[in-house]
């Protein structure tokens, strides 16, 4: 994890997460087109962000270099016309060295999208069956319809490094999700029931695929809260717990996110798990069935855990 060196603090990765919900007679496929459409354009939005800032930066350290050059050939008593490159050269390794050691060249943009929809398959495990049941509940106390009778409901993530690109999160997500705006269609004005939530990376563990090789992956997903215990040690005992799944035939990336203070609705913590396929459920089953640390926090996830089952559909 990258951090801010003047300070010593951490770099933030945050995912703004949206759940939503398709209104009654909306059309499954064209729904879910508009949001691939959506992620497609945040995806380029995000990349024209990232060179845009990139060449300001090399435009901004070129013209500081040129003016530190002249003034600095003022003072040589015997200026060489043929150092100016090199002066300008080594000006501007040091001034990109600074941005560095400061701290300020985090990533710009949106670094990760993904498009999940939630799907309720019969399990044939009492543990399976009640985490499903808990992540219906939860589902229903967000104001969502979970029993198959008004659609699926889809969950969009965008994964953005460092507060800066709130704001620009702001601008290509919201803007784009909240209003209808042709090619990229009605969005959340069609949704029945959406809801927000922005969360800091507490843990991540394995390879996040490239954005172009994630469409058929699943995830599986436990949101929970925080029993009676200190922040600092419930986190250390889920890595610790973390770890030990990991060291097996793990998913291919398993992340901890703790939701920012007060910027959403739901349980604090979601726990996910990307993985190829879903048979990647027993593992996990066996994985929290198993667990006896006696500072892992069993009870919050196994037995209050909210479980949700998405496929990515982008």
């Amino acid at each position: 994890m990258k951090t801010y060196p003047l300070l010593n603090t951490p770099v933030p990765v945050i995912s703004y997460c949206i759940f939503h919900q398709p209104k009654k007679g909306r059309s499954g496929d064209e729904y879910v087109n508009t949001m691939r459409a959506l992620h497609e354009r945040v995806q380029k939005e995000s990349g024209e962000m990232k060179n845009a800032f990139a060449k300001g930066v090399r435009e901004a350290i070129a013209r500081e270099s040129q003016m530190v050059s002249g003034l600095l050939s003022q003072f040589l008593t015997t200026p060489i016309q043929s150092d100016r490159a090199e002066v300008r050269r080594v000006i501007a390794e040091g001034i990109e060295r600074s941005l560095g050691q400061a701290g300020m060249n985090s990533e710009i943009g949106v670094s990760w999208s993904s498009e999940g929809k939630t799907c309720f398959p019969p399990h044939r495990k009492a543990l399976e069956r009640k985490l499903q049941q808990n992540g219906k509940a939860y589902l229903q106390d967000l104001g969502f319809t979970s029993d198959g009778s008004a659609g699926d409901i889809f969950e969009s993530v965008f994964v953005v490094e460092g507060g800066i690109n709130l704001d620009l999160i702001e601008h290509s997500v919201r803007d784009r999700v909240g209003i209808y705006s042709p090619p990229h269609g009605t969005h959340l004005g069609e949704s029945t029931t959406y809801t927000f939530g922005a969360y800091n990376l507490v843990y991540a563990s394995g390879t996040r695929p490239p954005q172009e090789q994630k469409k058929g992956l699943v995830e599986i997903s436990f949101s929970f809260s925080k029993p009676p215990v200190e922040y600092a040690l419930f986190r250390k005992a889920l890595a610790a717990g973390l770890e030990q799944y990991v060291s097996g035939d793990a998913a291919l990336y398993t992340s901890l996110w703790q939701r920012k203070l007060g910027l959403g609705r739901g349980k604090e913590f979601i726990l996910r798990f990307l993985c190829d396929e879903m048979k990647k459920l027993d593992g996990i089953m066996k994985w929290l069935h198993e667990r006896r640390d006696p500072d892992f926090p069993a009870e919050a996830l196994a037995e209050k855990g909210a479980m949700l089952l998405k496929e990515l559909l982008a």
